[in-house]
């Protein structure tokens, strides 16, 4: 074989890999989304009971429970330090969640396979004031169900799990999705 057609062969694939990467990075976008972190999440059904119950030792030593929790929306976020789509996330879940606790929602995070260092590092920098835990041996995330990370578990206030999101949120949207779970709270209260 002479050495154009060893060089054809290699370059066609390549090129091919290079064009699908260049395509898939100017796809789809919006004002909404950034590098990184996407607007289109899926919101993917609960498999598991709607009144899971858990506790967990968070990093300061606490120990807190859902029913900590009653009488406010609760998102359970799973995340970890080394999660690209998380690092994205962080800032914007720390923001979140100083101005929905005024509104009654509380976050708690929960790290899967990370190091405290690694944990710790992250919600320094981030400057997240929600409690946190890491679930070293991943025995919470497989009791959730849950499928990658991020994923967040949102929790009513009588304790149901009543959504799951898959995957990392702008700021509109996740503030979107907390509107329409407050909206429709009140609503149904009413």
């Amino acid at each position: 074989m002479n050495s154009r057609k060893k060089i054809l062969i290699y370059i066609i694939p390549i090129s091919a890999i290079i064009l699908l990467l260049i395509l898939s990075i100017l796809g789809k976008s919006n004002e909404n989304s950034a590098f990184g972190v996407n607007s289109s999440f899926a919101f993917a059904p609960i498999s598991i009971p709607d009144d899971q119950d858990f506790s967990v030792i968070t990093l300061e030593g606490t120990k807190i429970s859902k029913n900590d929790f009653n009488g406010k929306i609760l998102v359970l976020d799973f995340w970890s330090s080394w999660c690209v789509p998380c690092q994205k996330e962080g800032p914007i879940l720390s923001e979140i969640s100083k101005e929905w606790k005024k509104r009654n929602v509380e976050f708690i995070g929960i790290s899967v396979w990370d190091s405290k260092e690694n944990v710790e590092n992250f919600i320094q920098e981030n400057q997240i004031k929600y409690p946190n835990t890491i679930d070293e041996n991943g025995q919470m995330t497989v009791d959730f169900g849950v499928k990658g990370i991020p994923e967040k578990i949102i929790i009513n206030p009588d304790g149901k799990i009543i959504k799951r999101i898959i995957g990392p949120n702008t700021q509109i949207s996740l503030e979107k999705i907390l509107d329409d779970l407050t909206i429709n709270l009140i609503i149904n209260n009413e």
